[in-house]
């Protein structure tokens, strides 16, 4: 049996739709009674517990031997993921994928990176099967900017000329589906990056295609949207991380293109424009009740 965490997140729902598809059985860790239900109700087998609870995971482990690692960004990622992972230790669990992002590294700038990097390591300490999966940022970043695509013809950037390769959630959801269910990825480090790198200005371009009218580029800075974050409340800890990783992408560091996931498990990579032609319902509606203010997307 496979047991899929994380399914609160869009990624996380994306792997379970994967599964569902294919008509594979497994197993899907939740801590909401709702989500539960709903998951239930499509026929996917459902356990409650939570990461961040070792004792509510005993029956989640009950014949699982592979499992997909994703939880919630904040800085108990640390405590969370390896409280979790010892538990499937303990419960015989034979193989892990352990999702992070492209940034992991232990001398990272960046806390987050540097956090799944800790936990990067001890699953590779751990005695498990492992496979690593680092991807970029996600194309469905941009559904942030929705309101201000439609309302003000804007799509605000942090990060300058800087060039990004971001992947569909969807490619990286057939990735983790794909190492789940067949064999000879085991200690394999994957980066993973859609098959472009495009500069802000391109993406704008892509999407007043989509609208039929001009998007323009806004400037911003690292320091305009650590300010923003500061304003609606977001903890200075965490404002000051995002600033990090802004201020990274705006360097060049996600500049890079590396489809070698895609290429280990034969699938092929989205484009943007493909991305965003097939989302295209979602870039027009969920604007009707949207607010008119601008919405920068954290690049």
């Amino acid at each position: 049996m496979i047991l899929l965490t994380g399914y609160a997140s869009l990624l996380g729902a994306a792997v379970v739709r994967e599964f569902a598809e294919a008509a594979v059985p497994v197993r899907v860790l939740v801590d909401h009674v709702d989500e539960a239900a709903a998951l239930a109700a499509n026929g996917i087998q459902v356990v409650l517990g939570c990461m961040a609870r070792p004792d509510t995971l005993v029956g989640a482990f009950e014949g699982v031997d592979r499992v997909f690692v994703l939880s919630a960004v904040g800085f108990d990622l640390i405590d969370v993921e390896t409280g979790f992972i010892q538990a499937a230790v303990r419960a015989g669990v034979g193989y892990v994928v352990k999702l992070s992002n492209v940034h992991c590294n232990a001398r990272s700038p960046y806390r987050t990176a540097r956090m799944h990097a800790e936990v990067e390591r001890m699953v590779e300490d751990s005695g498990l099967a492992w496979t690593r999966l680092r991807p970029s940022q996600f194309m469905q970043t941009y559904f942030h900017a929705i309101p201000s695509l439609i309302h003000n013809s804007e799509l605000e950037s942090a990060i300058g000329n800087a060039r990004m390769a971001p992947v569909d959630i969807d490619d990286v959801a057939k990735v983790v589906y794909r190492l789940l269910t067949t064999s000879g990825h085991e200690g394999k480090r994957y980066t993973m990056t859609g098959p472009e790198a495009l500069t802000v200005d391109e993406i704008a371009q892509t999407l007043s295609i989509l609208y039929g009218k001009p998007i323009y580029l806004t400037a911003s800075s690292p320091n305009r949207i650590r300010t923003a974050l500061l304003n609606r409340g977001v903890a200075s800890a965490l404002a000051d991380d995002i600033h990090r990783l802004v201020t990274l992408r705006r360097e060049g560091s996600e500049s890079h293109v590396d489809l070698s996931a895609h290429a280990a498990v034969g699938i092929q990579p989205t484009t943007f424009a493909t991305f965003a032609q097939r989302n295209a319902n979602t870039f027009y509606t969920i604007t009707s009740t949207a607010p008119r203010e601008s919405h920068a997307v954290y690049l």
